[in-house]
């Protein structure tokens, strides 16, 4: 119920939503289908009944041209689309998440600094990928029960933290604090992500599985930053996500520098590299290059912060409605203007007078 007054109150949540199926379901999903149930069965069946007196030749030349066309328009079709969807979709997402979470929540808040903001996104995305890998390996496991179980585990964990990331992203949780949330109280997010774990394995094609995450992901979305979840259900915690943290600490003390960190928590593994990661970037506003995650990020970002980037005075220039900004950059106060100082004129003696 209230998952249908958000959308209705809020006109660019339910623009989003359906522009998110139209361009999933009704042109990218829809695409696919047609190519593959009716194109190439009619071809085939008009290719054989050309070659009825020989049905091998029809049945060899049918195999070399279903896969001509195939790699054509997989090439040519899908993939760009794919990829193009694949960032579009990306935007989307996070102005229904902006706009449901300014609904019922107010504005966002953001993080302390900018530079603590792209190290907590770039370290979400490592941990993020780490774990779909370690998703894929445990689903290898020989005994096939329990590798199926354990895959549908990760995959219910790892998309119930891509719908409430965007609420506690929003809310300035940290990484460490998502993830520890999660961790504690994983019945329930393993029951909030059954449902689209479920419906995007059945489909055996890899690009109609995004297709129907895209078309659903919305509404997961909506559900989750309208959510309460419940807490103190389970009495120990699930650590899925403390082999990928250890994993991304040591990619990041390898690649950045080695810093000392704490173990186990990972605000202590960014803190240190916050300045090495903010020099290494060419420039703030350039990180949809790195992932359409980033993308859907710096346009999120409020006016006052994206100006503050390009200012050569720093966030204490900019008028800002968050003290923790301006004093995350320190203030550099323009030159004071040289006055020139003249000698003083002597006052001139009069002569004294001769006696």
């Amino acid at each position: 119920m209230w998952l249908l007054s958000s959308c209705s109150c809020e006109p660019k949540v339910m623009k989003r939503t359906l522009q998110c199926c139209a361009l999933n379901g009704g042109v990218f999903g829809l695409s696919i289908l047609i190519f593959e149930q009716v194109l190439l069965p009619t071809l085939r069946y008009l290719l054989l009944f050309l070659f009825g007196d020989s049905p091998s030749t029809g049945k060899s030349v049918w195999g070399w041209l279903s896969l001509c066309l195939s790699c054509t328009f997989g090439v040519f079709w899908v993939l760009p689309l794919f990829l193009l969807s694949k960032i579009v979709n990306s935007l989307w997402f996070q102005d229904i998440a902006d706009s449901a979470y300014r609904y019922s929540r107010g504005r966002p808040q953001l993080l302390s600094s900018v530079s603590k903001l792209i190290a907590d996104t770039l370290f979400s995305i490592l941990v993020q990928a780490l774990f779909l890998v370690q998703g894929l390996v445990v689903s290898m496991l020989p005994i096939v029960l329990l590798s199926d179980l354990l895959s549908l585990l990760h995959m219910c964990m790892l998309y119930s933290l891509y719908a409430f990331e965007y609420k506690w992203f929003n809310m300035g949780w940290e990484l460490h604090r998502r993830l520890m949330f999660i961790e504690n109280n994983w019945p329930y997010f393993f029951g909030f992500g059954l449902p689209l774990a479920v419906l995007t394995s059945l489909p055996s094609s890899y690009f109609i599985s995004g297709c129907v995450f895209s078309i659903l992901f919305p509404l997961f979305i909506i559900s989750g930053n309208e959510a309460d979840p419940v807490t103190g259900s389970c009495d120990f915690p699930l650590q899925l996500f403390t082999p990928v943290i250890a994993i991304s600490n040591m990619l990041f003390n390898r690649t950045i520098g080695p810093k000392s960190a704490s173990k186990g928590t990972v605000s202590s593994a960014i803190s240190p590299h916050l300045s090495a990661l903010v020099s290494s970037l060419p420039h703030p506003l350039g990180l949809s290059a790195i992932s359409p995650h980033l993308s859907a990020l710096v346009p999120s970002l409020p006016p006052y912060v994206l100006s503050a980037i390009s200012h050569p005075l720093g966030l204490s220039a900019v008028s800002s409605p968050s003290p923790h900004l301006s004093a995350s950059v320190p203030f550099i106060s323009p030159p004071r203007p040289q006055c020139r100082h003249f000698p003083r004129p002597r006052p001139r003696l009069s002569p004294k007078p001769q006696r």
